[in-house]
């Protein structure tokens, strides 16, 4: 019976995280080609530095992405922080990755795993640091050209307080009545 109370004390305090997984596609409407991204997502956790702009990445039909101003870092906050973002470029990427920034810090020389899911979508995840920022910088001639077409990042709720202290005061109330018994 003892183990039954501590797995479940356990379950209780390590499934009080969960993950949202969040797609933008742009398309749905918010904005029109040529429109500042700003904080229009901001409802969805996620905001664009001046100069991000709305661009139809497509020659026929429409299909929104953004594109980073030549000679300007384009800057993608998260808040809350974020453990993995996926951006979808409308053409292959065959840039240089000193040209994105991760919380900062050159995607080559940081610590951030970072992986092609297909030609044209990287993702960026770290299991121990969480992702402030994406910056898409003009560290590469050609990344000024880039149209991004999508953005899926998914976010980690952080637990507060009484969701942590409830299981962990279960689980030292459990170990008290287990020791009185004996």
């Amino acid at each position: 019976m003892r183990i039954v109370y501590m797995l479940l004390a356990l379950f209780l305090l390590v499934g009080t995280a969960s993950a949202n997984e969040i797609y933008i596609t742009f398309d749905e409407g918010r904005l029109n080609a040529g429109d500042e991204i700003g904080d229009t997502y901001a409802d969805l956790g996620v905001t664009f530095s001046d100069g991000a702009t709305l661009v139809d990445t497509r020659f026929f039909g429409t299909d929104l992405g953004f594109y980073n101003p030549d000679n300007h870092i384009t800057t993608i906050s998260f808040s809350p922080t974020v453990k993995s973002v996926s951006i979808e470029f409308e053409d292959a990427f065959i840039g240089n990755m000193n040209a994105i920034l991760v919380n900062g810090e050159v995607l080559t020389d940081s610590e951030y795993n970072c992986l092609f899911l297909t030609d044209k979508t990287l993702k960026i995840e770290s299991a121990d640091v969480f992702i402030q920022s994406i910056g898409i910088s003009s560290g590469s001639p050609c990344v000024n050209k880039i149209k991004f077409d999508n953005l899926c990042y998914t976010q980690a709720d952080i637990p507060e307080f009484p969701t942590i202290a409830l299981p962990i005061a279960a689980i030292i109330g459990l170990a008290f009545i287990f020791r009185k018994r004996e």
